[in-house]
């Protein structure tokens, strides 16, 4: 799966957004581009990899629209020198930042195993607790349900199901999500099977098993990374479900930290393109809990995070966990710069826009 932002004034409703969501229906064709670095090793412009064809799945918000693409399997690589050959060249490019590598020591192993099989736990115990009518509550996906959430994440687990990586380019067989949603069973039954048989596949799994090559959501990495990733999506996904519905989570732990870890890793591209912080300017994010912690990024021809600044532009106050929602665009920033779940000192027009614009993904 390819996450992707649309230009900001795209809405679903627009010529643009339907042609994105009818491109199959109208025999048009989405094609995947990439820039792994911003200069070749020549020091010009670096060519743009092809990565193949996608399809629709989904999306959520609008004005930008985050689709949800899925990679087509089997293609040819194509460079910038011939990718005007093939139709829809440039407008199918994907955001460099997703082609950061995973880094394969945020935790180990066993760690990771943990993380994985709590985030069942925590879904089993949720989905039997539900009432009707929480099934049907709007989550903070504005076009999934809170039913359509533990689809979401549960379809997902059921196509990785048996399933390791052989290299670093082929996906999960996604398809099989489709398997997961067509099964009339019932739907609690459902849900457990699929994670008895994921507890199965990470019981049996080796370290050598973790440090496999694998392809994952942003880009070449190790199938402990893909597993990484798969604990932020359930994170996130579970208070997607309880925030809108009142109720109460642990936001500390293994999870969380993985969590945070996602975010942490495009710190970066959130301070120096997303909030735009000026050149020779710095900023702090000071979390003070659940996970209590400091980054900090200098702008200094670009945004990249530092061990220390002594004297900051600007420290922007706020706790993990609506550090995490914001990052990911679940939660409205004016809602907690008014309820004082996030602040700032320092200069108050960049804190202010740092406060507004954290989403990177959503």
């Amino acid at each position: 799966m390819f996450h992707w932002e649309s230009q900001s004034t795209t809405s679903a409703t627009s010529q643009t957004g339907q042609r994105y969501i009818n491109h199959r229906r109208a025999g048009s064709h989405i094609l995947l581009f990439v820039g792994e670095t911003k200069k070749s090793k020549f020091g010009d412009g670096a060519p743009y990899i092809f990565l193949g064809p996608a399809d629709y799945v989904s999306h959520e918000g609008e004005r930008p629209m985050a689709i949800t693409w899925q990679q087509v399997p089997g293609h040819t690589r194509i460079s910038r020198a011939n990718a005007p050959k093939v139709a829809g060249w440039p407008y199918w490019q994907c955001s460099r930042r997703r082609r950061l590598p995973m880094k394969p020591d945020i935790t180990s192993a066993a760690e990771v195993r943990g993380a994985l099989e709590n985030c069942f736990d925590t879904y089993e115990s949720l989905c039997a607790d539900l009432s009707d009518d929480e099934w049907h509550a709007q989550s903070l996906c504005p076009d999934w349900t809170v039913r359509g959430v533990v689809d979401h994440v549960t379809s997902i687990e059921a196509a990785m199901t048996g399933w390791l990586p052989d290299d670093d380019t082929t996906p999960p067989p996604f398809e099989r999500a489709g398997e997961f949603l067509a099964d009339s069973a019932p739907y609690l039954d459902k849900v457990r099977g699929v994670f008895d048989a994921r507890r199965r596949d990470l019981a049996a799994l080796t370290d050598d098993d973790f440090r496999r090559p694998s392809w994952t959501p942003i880009g070449p990495g190790t199938y402990g990374g893909f597993l990484a990733i798969r604990v932020f999506d359930f994170w996130v996904h579970e208070r997607d479900i309880t925030t809108p519905l009142g109720r109460t989570t642990d936001d500390s732990g293994v999870g969380a930290e993985l969590s945070l870890a996602q975010v942490e890793k495009s710190i970066g591209y959130i301070v120096g393109k997303k909030i735009g912080v000026p050149d020779g300017k710095s900023i702090t994010f000071d979390l003070t809990g659940p996970i209590t912690r400091q980054l900090h990024v200098a702008v200094d021809g670009r945004a990249a995070r530092v061990e220390q600044l002594d004297n900051p532009d600007v420290v922007v106050t706020t706790d993990s966990t609506t550090f995490i929602q914001l990052a990911c665009g679940r939660i409205d920033p004016q809602a907690q710069i008014d309820s004082g779940k996030i602040s700032w000192t320092g200069d108050d027009a960049l804190g202010d826009r740092a406060a507004r614009n954290l989403r990177f993904t959503m």
